[in-house]
């Protein structure tokens, strides 16, 4: 198992009481039930509910908190959370929004270096980042997969990218390979996969927006 080492920057922020991990669920009705799930009662309300709870256990193991693995790993603790979500879900969202994405805070720093403002919609575009190396690390609100050398490809876990669960899924199930996107190998009018466990999976086409010159 890999150690983490954090620097004090991260220490100043795992220490701070109000740090909190979170992953991002699909609240949806007539999800087919999980073969998994002992539970024959249960009505599934949440896309992909599994994976992240395994995610937040993944994160919790890293950050060692052990009273939050010690509620994770209870006996049927999917069905406990996904009763919680649906009892949350009809009090407070009983109309739900036109347009959920508007919910969440976008990304603005991003959006605004290729033109794009807060009246844009999560659910038109996204914009897609990397890291110092020039690694494509996905997009803003989700995973990236690109065609490299007759396969689908979605940038490695250490490029930095979101370990999402519809990313899990998609290496699990999908024939998805991990690996190295450069930026500078991406080209107008590319397909790409997209994909994140609100929305699922959609396809896009690049559009490349250059930096201005200075003048």
């Amino acid at each position: 198992m890999a150690t983490l080492h954090l620097d004090s920057a991260s220490e100043a922020i795992l220490s701070d009481p109000n740090f909190e991990i979170i992953t991002t669920l699909a609240y949806s009705t007539g999800l087919p039930t999980d073969p998994r799930n002992k539970d024959t009662t249960a009505r599934p309300v949440c896309y992909l509910l599994q994976f992240g709870i395994d995610r937040l256990h993944a994160a919790a193991t890293d950050f060692s908190w052990p009273r939050v693995l010690q509620e994770l790993e209870q006996e049927n603790q999917a069905q406990t959370v996904a009763k919680k979500i649906e009892s949350h879900m009809i009090s407070a969202f009983s109309d739900a929004a036109s347009d959920p994405g508007r919910r969440f805070i976008p990304y603005s720093t991003a959006w605004a270096r290729v033109g794009l403002d807060e009246t844009t919609s999560p659910a038109e575009c996204d914009v897609l980042l990397h890291n110092h190396e020039g690694h494509v690390t996905g997009a803003v609100f989700r995973t990236a997969y690109f065609w490299r050398e007759g396969a689908w490809v979605t940038p490695g876990s250490e490029s930095g990218c979101k370990l999402g669960v519809s990313r899990r899924w998609a290496l699990e199930n999908a024939k998805v390979k991990e690996g190295v996107v450069l930026a500078s190998g991406i080209e107008e009018g590319e397909l790409v996969w997209l994909s994140s466990a609100v929305g699922g999976f959609t396809q896009g086409l690049v559009t490349l927006v250059r930096p201005k010159q200075r003048s």
